[in-house]
């Protein structure tokens, strides 16, 4: 029996703190108190196992993003699609930075391009599994058993205390009264056994109580999706893939042929004119039309380059006509070891060393990028400042084949 109460005490304080702490951090997130700090629900398997699907995550804002972080952000910037998942790699488009993101256990990149102002927060801590108790505790029934059962159950202990305090004052107030003709006899003397502390504490915190319960239970209850619920969601998105089609229609359409890889694709659905949408994800980044070999140097930010090995180089920026001084070369001997930043070493030159084109197609003739130069530059590289979106350096102040031209170009 004495375990049993032993238990009981260990329960009913644990439910207090428990009931008290998260109705206090729902409520105050509710009413918009949180600025910093949100705490979410996951609702999807998108990010095991390093985040179990119905764990609860709490995402703090920050200045700085690098990859590797989880980070908490509204889908294509509405606020109604909150989705948790790593950030991979950044890259720039139009002078902003752009995060590329990814679910922990899918395959392939997010669709959307993510911005700064659309991250809530990086995720600094995980509560596996709390979520699944606070989604049953949404429901009628996990309400009554979570919240309603535990309170009347602290209520009801509380009660039979403060009873029994008020007993013990009152048999004091009437030994007061039987010896009031006693020297120096005061109610505090006969009353200072009584708790009463014990009285006067519990009356507020009974009232704080019942205002958070109640607060906590109308929004455990309350099932509209809203911009300014605390509850999110982490989603897994997988990426569409393209259906192949051997349509000869004017139209553009993928080939049974193409080399897209299925991430960042183009989903079936789409009408019938949809084209492979390539920038900013593949650029030209830096070459040596002048060298001996004349080499060239991509920036892809899709997670395999090998689909490049079928894209085209040009020194002219028609697909059909040729019109340049060389025929185009397909890319089949492009070095692939690094998939961000592929090279190719053109043993027959193509460029032109005083100025021309230099172009990239894909493999279905849609010109990808280009760049014009009207200098011989000897063995010196020209590149962008900043890779995939810099603007152009004729020359390089180093040449970085294979690698990054960030702050060395």
């Amino acid at each position: 029996m004495k375990y049993f109460r032993n238990f009981f005490y260990v329960f009913k304080n644990a439910s207090l703190i428990l009931l008290f702490t998260t109705a206090s951090l729902i409520t105050l997130s509710h009413f918009g108190y949180l600025k910093t700090i949100k705490p979410y629900i996951v609702q999807s398997g998108s990010m095991e196992p390093s985040i179990p699907t119905g764990s609860v995550i709490f995402s703090l804002h920050s200045k700085l993003y690098q990859p590797g972080d989880i980070i908490t952000f509204f889908a294509n910037g509405d606020p109604k699609t909150v989705v948790t998942h790593r950030l991979n790699f950044k890259i720039f488009k139009d002078n902003q930075t752009i995060y590329i993101t990814s679910g922990d256990a899918n395959e392939d990149f997010d669709k959307w391009e993510v911005r700064y102002e659309h991250i809530v927060g990086k995720v600094v801590a995980i509560i596996p599994h709390l979520g699944h108790v606070i989604d049953f505790a949404k429901t009628p029934q996990g309400f009554i058993a979570l919240v309603v059962v535990p309170a009347t159950i602290v209520i009801y202990e509380e009660l039979k205390n403060l009873l029994r305090e008020i007993g013990k004052l009152v048999l004091a107030i009437k030994i007061f009264f039987k010896k009031k003709k006693e020297e120096n006899s005061s109610l505090f003397n006969f009353a200072k056994s009584v708790n009463l502390n014990r009285i006067f504490v519990f009356v507020p915190i009974l009232g704080v109580f019942v205002f958070i319960t109640a607060n906590s239970g109308g929004y455990f209850l309350d099932t509209e999706k809203s911009a300014g619920n605390v509850i999110g969601v982490a989603t897994s998105y997988n990426s569409p893939t393209i259906t192949p089609t051997n349509s000869n229609s004017p139209s553009p359409t993928i080939s049974p042929t193409s080399t897209l890889p299925p991430t960042n694709t183009i989903t079936a659905t789409a009408t019938p004119t949809t084209t492979p949408t390539i920038s900013p994800m593949v650029k030209l980044n830096e070459a040596a039309p002048a060298t001996n070999p004349e080499w060239v140097e991509i920036y892809n930010t899709y997670p395999t380059a090998d689909f490049l090995k079928n894209y085209w180089l040009d020194d002219d920026t028609s697909f059909t006509s040729d019109s340049g001084n060389s025929p185009k070369v397909l890319m089949s001997s492009l070095d692939t070891s690094n998939t961000l930043f592929p090279t190719i070493d053109l043993t027959n030159p193509i460029f032109n060393n005083t100025g021309d084109f230099i172009v990239i197609f894909d493999n279905l003739g849609n010109l990808v990028d280009s760049v014009n130069y009207t200098s011989n530059f000897g063995t010196k590289s020209i590149g962008r400042e900043i890779d995939g979106t810099g603007i152009w350096k004729f020359p390089c102040a180093n040449s970085t084949k294979g690698a990054s031209n960030n702050t060395k170009c």
